[in-house]
C-alpha cells in the first residue's frame, strides 16, 4: 500500500525527532565526531548523527558549506558530554532546563553554544548563568558575559566582584579584563572611602578633646568610621556599604542612621563613575 503525503510527513517528523546521539545514517545526516576522554583515561570515539536540516534551521554555524549532503564526519574539539547536551537543542522537543547542571558542564555547554551559535542553547545558558551560576561563580560569569557580549549580565556581575578580594578577582579574570577592572574598582573605592569618611548628619559638632558630639551636646567616641570599615572588610558594593551602616549602633538617642537616605546619596555619587566596560 502506498503511503499518503500525511504519512510521509509524519515519518519524516519521527526521523527528525529521533535521539541525535543515536541517529542512523541517512541523506539528511551530517556526522560529527569527537574523541572524548572516557573512564580509565582511554580515548573513546563518539559519533553523533545530527540531521542536516536541524543544523541549518537551529544554528548559525552548522553545517559549513563544505559539508557534503551524503554525510561527512567532522572532528569537533568539545567533549562528548558537552555535545550530547548541546545537540538536544537543535531538535523540536522540550530542551534541557540545565537547572541541575554542574557549573563546569554548564560553562562548557555555554561556550559551545556560542561557538556554534545554537540559539536555543545560547538563550537558556545565558539565563542559567545569571540566575543559577552568578552567586557562586561571579568572576567566571563575568568572563563569559564580557566575551560573548551580554552587557546586562556584566552589569549584574559587577556588585558580586566588588565584594570579593581584589587578588582573587584578578587571578580569575580574563587577561583583557584585568586593567579595566582594577581602574573601575579603584574609582569605586575612592567614592566609598570619601562617603564613609563624611560624618553622619548630626555628628559633626566638635566637642572636647577632638571628640564628636550631637547638637544636643552628647559626646560621641568618634568610632563610627572605624566600625564601618571593620564590618566592610574588603567588600565595596552599594549593598555592602549600606548594610554596614544598618548594623551600626547609633552613638546616642538623638542620632538616627537613615539607611534609605544614605543609599540614595551614595547611589547618586557612585552613578557618576563610568560604568565598568570590558
Amino acid at each position: 500500500m502506498s503511503s499518503t503525503p500525511v504519512q510521509d510527513a509524519m515519518a519524516d517528523m519521527s526521523l527528525e525527532e529521533s535521539n541525535p546521539t543515536r541517529s542512523a545514517s541517512c541523506e539528511y545526516t551530517s556526522h560529527l565526531q569527537k574523541s572524548a576522554l572516557g573512564k580509565g583515561d582511554t580515548d573513546d570515539n563518539v559519533l553523533f548523527g545530527i540531521h542536516r536540516k536541524n543544523l541549518q534551521t537551529s544554528t548559525g554555524v552548522f553545517p559549513p558549506a563544505e559539508f557534503s549532503p551524503d554525510g561527512e564526519v567532522v572532528q569537533l574539539s568539545e567533549d562528548a558530554e558537552t555535545l550530547e547536551i548541546l545537540f538536544q537543542f537543535v531538535y523540536p522537543r522540550r530542551h534541557p532546563t540545565l537547572l541541575e547542571t554542574p557549573f563546569l558542564i554548564l560553562a562548557k555547554v555555554s561556550e559551545a553554544a556560542e561557538k556554534y551559535q545554537v540559539f536555543a542553547a545560547m538563550n537558556i545558558c545565558n539565563i542559567r548563568m545569571e540566575w543559577v551560576a552568578l552567586p557562586r561563580f561571579p568572576v567566571e560569569v563575568l568572563n563569559y558575559a564580557a566575551k560573548h557580549g551580554y552587557p546586562n549580565l556584566v552589569e549584574a556581575a559587577v556588585p558580586c566582584l566588588l565584594d570579593m578580594p581584589m587578588e582573587i578577582v584578578v587571578q580569575k579574570l580574563s587577561d583583557s579584563l584585568v586593567v579595566p577592572w582594577v581602574v573601575f574598582r579603584q574609582r569605586w573605592s575612592n567614592v566609598v572611602l570619601k562617603f564613609v569618611r563624611t560624618p553622619i548628619e548630626g555628628t559633626n559638632f566638635q566637642g572636647q578633646n577632638g571628640s564628636k558630639s550631637c547638637r544636643y551636646g552628647c559626646v560621641h567616641g568618634g568610632g563610627l568610621i572605624g566600625d564601618i570599615w571593620q564590618i566592610l572588610d574588603e567588600r565595596r558594593s552599594l549593598n555592602a556599604v549600606i548594610g554596614a551602616y544598618a548594623m551600626l549602633k547609633p552613638p546616642c538617642a538623638h542620632i538616627t542612621i537613615n539607611t534609605v537616605e544614605l543609599r540614595a546619596k551614595l547611589s547618586a555619587e557612585l552613578g557618576a563613575i563610568p560604568a565598568f566596560s570590558p
